[in-house]
């Protein structure tokens, strides 16, 4: 059975997969090499994905 903590990881990893696919997305439109900063973005999207539970999980405890 999965601790809370690893279920919460599992999450936070899908939905930084998500981010992560968008930021790459929007690089090659942007027609930058995302390769060249693969750890800011995953950085980043690791950082927009706990941000959104954050938030939902402030909205949810209305």
């Amino acid at each position: 059975m999965p601790t809370r903590t690893e279920v919460e990881w599992d999450i936070r990893d899908e939905l930084a997969v998500m981010f992560m696919q968008a930021i790459i997305t929007g690089r090659y439109a942007e027609g930058r090499n995302p390769g060249v900063e693969s750890k800011a973005n995953a950085r980043q999207a690791y950082d927009m994905a706990s941000d959104f539970l954050e938030i939902r999980k402030e909205l949810t405890a209305r």
